[in-house]
Parts: structure tokens; sequence; C-alpha cells
């Protein structure tokens, strides 16, 4: 869905670690995440803030609950 001119990388977290390096390569992050993996996201997310890299979130830990989740 995304344009096909746009570089993108997969890292699937129950399979490889995600790096710094992962977030500073991309201009967006991407993440979706389930309930049982809060705290993992909330985990990335830090590290993207940290690093100051956007992201975007999505699926049911995002959409459940959306008043639970920082705008900034």
């Amino acid at each position: 869905m995304l344009p096909k001119d746009w570089y993108k990388k997969l890292i699937d977290m129950n399979a490889k670690q995600l790096m710094d390096d992962d977030i500073l390569w991309a201009d967006i992050v991407f993440i979706s995440a389930m309930s049982i993996q809060s705290e993992s996201a909330d985990e990335v997310i830090q590290r993207c803030r940290k690093l100051n890299t956007k992201i975007v979130a999505g699926g049911p830990l995002f959409t459940s609950n959306p008043e639970k989740i920082p705008k900034h």
C-alpha cells in the first residue's frame, strides 16, 4: 500500500532484534501491535522518540483504546 519508489525495511521483532541503526535509517517507523505486545511497543516508541524518528501506529493495541495513546 506504500508507494513503490519508497525504500522499505520490515523488521519482525519475533525473529530479529530492532537496532537503533534500523530506526535511524527510517524517515518514519510504522508499528503494529496487539495488547499483549504493549510493553515492547512502548519501548519501540520511546526509542523512536529518543532518536527523533516519526511513528505511525496501528493494530489492535492502538485502535482498541485510542484515548490511552499519547498524541505527541
